[in-house]
């Protein structure tokens, strides 16, 4: 597939802005055929959702050996393309995975992984409203005394047959792969690039523009009917947003230890499940469930890191529930003991929206392997210890949640192409079933909108889409030295940000500053830094025309001579909005990292505190870029803001820099100790204060 394929008109509003029509030359219209684009509309944003949903399902069931429900969710004629092998048909790909991937046994035996991480959607529709394509990267933690890495590339296609989104081609491009004892590295020493499926545009409009009586569905005699009906759909997605939301900034709370923000998100009845510690019963007994792991805040050394990929959300159809699944990749740590672990969990949650207000209701944990970062998984498995009488827990956990080899956290979707329930091997035992808590009995008003409404209603949701392409997209084009096209990311008026230097404004210049930093990509390419942004809070204006955006920097280094490194950042300020009809960046924050590994053998943990930097320059490089072209707002006008990432006031890993927010406690409106909410005004608003 060619970026091509999918068509753009330029002259016409993108799908962002092609709801109903409201202008006063449409007033004569039939309200039945208003209706009848608002649904087309609506059916083609949850493709989008579809398409997300299948992908994150396909990396879930792989995590617990499901391979026949994996196969369940490719199209009758399917095509998998796994490196080198080339399978054709839904059955034939069951039975790759079955042999390749689960050594002929259906689920994993104890003590075995095989989790595949996926990172950095880039869905785009095409015009019919029935194909799809989308670019995800993968990295998995396989194997258990054979324990070793892999990442690649997927290119995928997907078909909407017979009603539903299905997998019509899955191509993974390996990029990196090795044993845990040796660490990673390429697959092959010369690194090509992998064809893109989007343009820069296409990245900004998930959903094509199409004529305005396009692919309408037939008309209806009960207009309000529909309207109500799509008002209920479109609800929906507006709460699934919320709720990611919701969930992603718990994780960055509990990444900061920064308990009272975390403690804010839970309902007052609401209750903490660890599945081996045990339930904590309302919000007091939580905020002490958190202390359990020491007090508030991270001291020199410590590292918190809980990345949260793959997470399925649904919203129950009379909107008074949320549910999520999901997965937790844990980098934990004391530099000052050289002491360093990795962890993964499922977390299963529900929701409950109070006043308008969604809140976790019942959170529940299932570890499922924590390990000696310096051993892994083939060699160390790690315990927590019972907690001190201070942080005992009220209840202890179902005796079918107490942590158990081959045990699967129970997936309470149905595969979301057969329809059915999920299959497990026989006498799986499952974790969480049944509530902790008894239903909310307060139904949820039914959603009341007004055709603009509705529209207004859905454009924050594929906002919400477009954002995190745009965040995707600039990460890819970064990895591959793409300058041309990472800076048509950006609005005409868009701030690019980079480390120690400063803030470069408008295409034009932002493409001159990555050249001369950097250069073109090498010819062949030895070596590749892997940019993940993932795990995005993503808030949209009340008119859908703009949004802020903080997103996860998980970074991964390859090359043919060295093992690959973890490092960690964050993008906390960044902007988005319309322009032209299209979605552009209006800013990208400066990276800003938080620790890294020196090398794949020493991890996070064995490293040597530095002192604060003193030097006013900043290294050679970053000052040849400010001579050769000065950024348009240097970093010396930002010092407050940028405290710790700013030369001359460098602090470097095991030294724990400020973290700054973009938003308030989306529950209790707590403001953060570091908060800027637009990064173009913070630093006159931080110096007035």
């Amino acid at each position: 597939m060619i970026a091509g394929r999918i068509h753009i008109n330029r002259l016409a509003c993108a799908a962002a802005l092609a709801f109903a029509c409201l202008a006063p030359a449409c007033a004569a219209e039939p309200a039945s055929q208003d209706v009848a684009r608002l649904t087309r509309d609506v059916d083609r944003a949850e493709a989008i959702r579809a398409v997300k949903t299948i992908q994150v399902s396909y990396a879930q069931y792989s995590q617990a050996g499901l391979w026949n429900e994996m196969a369940a969710l490719f199209a009758d004629k399917a095509e998998l393309i796994y490196g080198s092998d080339d399978i054709h048909g839904k059955g034939a790909i069951g039975r790759y995975f079955l042999k390749n991937f689960g050594g002929g046994r259906l689920g994993l035996a104890p003590g075995v992984l095989h989790t595949q991480l996926v990172f950095s959607p880039i869905v785009n529709l095409f015009a019919d409203g029935r194909t799809a394509l989308a670019r995800w990267h993968e990295f998995s933690m396989l194997g258990s005394h054979d324990a070793r890495w892999a990442g690649g590339i997927m290119e995928n296609e997907y078909v909407k047959e017979h009603g539903v989104w299905k997998i019509a081609k899955l191509r993974y491009i390996p990029v990196f792969a090795g044993s845990y004892e040796t660490g990673w590295t390429n697959v092959g020493s010369d690194l090509p690039l992998v064809p893109y499926h989007y343009t820069p545009d296409q990245a900004g409009t998930p959903i094509p523009a199409i004529a305005d009586n396009a692919g309408l569905p037939a008309l209806s005699n009960n207009a309000a009917g529909e309207l109500a009906a799509d008002a209920r759909r479109i609800a929906a997605m507006n709460d699934e947003d919320a709720v990611r939301n919701l969930q992603n900034a718990y994780g960055y709370y509990i990444d900061r230890k920064m308990w009272d923000d975390a403690t804010d998100l839970f309902a007052p009845d609401a209750v903490l499940e660890v599945a081996n510690i045990g339930i904590y019963q309302g919000t007091a007994s939580i905020r002490r469930a958190f202390d359990r792991h020491g007090p508030v805040g991270l001291r020199q050394g410590e590292l918190n890191d809980r990345v949260m990929p793959d997470t399925i959300i649904t919203v129950s159809p009379d909107g008074r529930e949320a549910r999520a699944r999901g997965l937790e990749f844990s980098q934990l740590g004391d530099a000052t003991k050289g002491s360093a672990a990795l962890a993964l969990g499922v977390f299963e949650n529900r929701y409950v929206k109070d006043n308008g207000v969604w809140r976790i209701r019942e959170m529940r944990l299932f570890p499922l392997m924590a390990t000696d970062y310096y051993q892994g998984w083939g060699k160390s498995a790690l315990t927590d210890p019972p907690p001190a009488p201070p942080y005992a827990p009220d209840h202890p956990a179902p005796a079918s949640d107490v942590p158990q080899a081959g045990a699967i956290p129970l997936f309470f979707a149905p595969n979301p192409v057969s329809a059915k329930p999920v299959a497990y091997p026989a006498r799986t035992a499952l974790a969480g079933s049944g509530r902790l808590l008894a239903a909310p009995t307060a139904a949820a008003p039914a959603p009341v909108m007004t055709l603009a409404d509705a529209a207004r209603s859905l454009k924050r949701s594929i906002a919400f889409d477009a954002a995190e392409n745009l965040s995707s997209a600039f990460a890819n084009y970064i990895d591959d030295f793409q300058w041309d096209r990472s800076s048509a990311l950006f609005a005409a008026d868009g701030w690019r940000g980079k480390y120690l230097v400063g803030f470069y404004i408008g295409p034009d210049h932002i493409r001159k500053c990555e050249v001369y930093e950097l250069g073109e990509m090498p010819s062949p390419r030895h070596a590749m830094d892997i940019h993940l942004r993932t795990q995005p809070v993503i808030f949209v204006s009340d008119d859908g025309n703009s949004a802020t955006m903080r997103t996860r920097l998980f970074h991964l280094t390859t090359s043919d001579k060295k093992p690959g490194v973890f490092a960690s950042g964050m993008y906390p300020n960044d902007a988005v909005k319309i322009e032209n009809g299209v979605w552009k960046f209006e800013v990208v924050a400066i990276d800003e990292p938080y620790f890294g590994s020196k090398t794949y053998a020493d991890g996070w943990a064995h490293v040597t505190p530095q002192p604060v930097m003193q030097s006013a320059s900043p290294p050679p490089l970053m000052q040849k870029l400010i001579d050769k072209l000065p950024p348009d707002v240097p970093l010396v006008q930002l010092k407050q803001r940028y405290h710790t990432f700013f030369p001359g006031d460098i602090a470097n890993w095991p030294d724990i820099k400020p973290m700054w927010f973009s938003y308030k406690n989306p529950v209790s409106g707590r403001v953060p100790p570091y908060y800027c909410p637009d990064l173009k005004t913070c630093e006159a608003q931080l110096e007035a204060h």
